[in-house]
């Protein structure tokens, strides 16, 4: 009997303690793999300067993913921040297609995934020497 309330008791603080643990908000947050398999729960923006040719995000409430780059210019200089939020993401697939001689990535990006894989050319890509997350060191990320 002692043994069986001493379980019990054993199992209640787990299951306070195992609660204690599930986050207070489901916001999304910085995982991309793909443009198609990204969280829900956001907003889509698109930046364009000249008729069909931008960048397209998805916004989130703590941040922001890059998932298209449809850019008819030599480079591409990508902002901190979109939004309001920090730019943190860029999708894998993002820069498909993709013909760009120059691609900036500022120091709030964490993940990169495989999108600069994906570009089948040269070019000089710069990396925020902030970037705590990637650095350029000779051409290898």
């Amino acid at each position: 009997m002692i043994m069986r309330k001493r379980q019990m008791s054993i199992v209640a603080a787990l299951a306070v303690i195992s609660s204690s643990m599930v986050p207070l908000t489901t916001a999304p947050t910085a995982s991309a793999i793909s443009k198609w398999e990204m969280e829900g729960g956001y907003s889509e923006y698109r930046y364009s300067v000249s008729g069909n040719h931008g960048l397209t995000y998805y916004i989130y409430l703590d941040h922001a993913a890059l998932v298209e780059v449809d850019w008819d210019w030599s480079g591409v200089i990508l902002d901190e921040m979109v939004q309001g939020v920090p730019l943190t993401t860029i999708a894998d697939g993002a820069f498909y297609g993709e013909s760009t001689s120059y691609i900036s990535i500022p120091s709030t990006v964490t993940d990169l995934g495989t999108s600069l894989g994906e570009l089948d050319h040269s070019l000089t890509l710069v990396i925020d020497p902030a970037n705590e997350s990637y650095a350029n060191i000779d051409d290898v990320i």
